[in-house]
């Protein structure tokens, strides 16, 4: 009786695992009308967010090596990972949620991806990233806004996050005013007036 309940409860998780990959999938192959997001338009750097995102905000994903090769690339690419997991549970990240797709279009905001790898080792070390997944919301500047890792690099709060992103970006410039510049003034050096003695 045991066995039987064990096997219809993996029965169960199997099919909607399977319903859940073919509704993600759907949205990917609406007719063109379906304008809901079915992966992340991730930057190719730290510095191409940056550089996309001007005088707004960027955020930057850190997640594990693994993550990284199909975090926001949509269904088929979480498919392929799956079947070659070799059985063991994949690790999905908040990028695998359509609620999160969609917020990251809608907020326009650019996203780079960086794997916790010896290669990233100096923007990990910047930013204090101690675990993945960590997500981070970051000025034009580069300097760190606000962020969620771990358990709150979930779902519901990086939906949150990236739906209050141009205000929290806001915020950050009434909270750190640019400093100005002096338009094209440059200071004239200091004369010395006559030596004594000489």
């Amino acid at each position: 009786m045991a066995k039987r309940l064990w096997a219809s409860r993996i029965v169960a998780v199997v099919a909607s695992l399977l319903l859940a990959t073919a509704a993600f999938g759907a949205g990917a192959k609406g007719g063109g009308k379906d304008k809901s997001a079915t992966s992340v338009s991730w930057a190719s750097s730290v510095d191409a967010a940056k550089q996309s995102a001007g005088e707004g905000p960027f955020a930057l994903f850190f997640c594990s090596e693994e993550a990284a090769k199909f975090a926001g690339e949509g269904a088929k690419a979480v498919k392929e990972r799956g079947s070659k997991h070799a059985g063991k549970p994949l690790p999905l990240t908040p990028f695998e949620q359509e609620s999160v797709l969609q917020a990251v279009k809608d907020s326009g905001v650019p996203i780079a991806k960086v794997p916790m790898t010896k290669e990233h080792a100096d923007v990990i070390k910047k930013y204090g990233v101690a675990t993945d997944p960590a997500l981070l919301l970051c000025a034009p500047t580069g300097e760190l806004i606000t962020g969620v890792a771990g358990p709150d690099c979930n779902p519901a709060n990086v939906t949150n996050l990236f739906r209050a992103a141009k205000e929290a970006c806001a915020n950050w410039r009434k909270a750190h005013p640019a400093k100005p510049e002096k338009a094209g003034l440059k200071e004239e050096p200091k004369k010395e007036g006559p030596k004594a003695g000489g």
